[in-house]
């Protein structure tokens, strides 16, 4: 499944964060506060690299479908 805005965003506050040596959900907490004050500007920046993220995940998996 592609991943959404805010896990791109999460997954690169984590990468930022790994030194730091937090615990998930001290990072969680953190990401959900930061995207929730993040500009429109940013948010919009992720939501291209979904975007990008959703073709790249069609062209490994094609024909691929959701099912929970």
């Amino acid at each position: 499944r592609p991943p959404n805005a805010f896990f791109l965003f999460r997954n690169a506050l984590n990468s930022h964060l790994a030194a730091r040596n937090l615990k998930v959900p001290q990072i969680s907490m953190a990401a959900g506060e930061l995207w929730s004050a993040a500009s429109e500007d940013i948010k919009s920046q992720y939501t291209k690299l979904q975007e990008i993220a959703k073709v790249l995940h069609l062209e490994m998996h094609p024909g691929y479908v959701y099912r929970p």
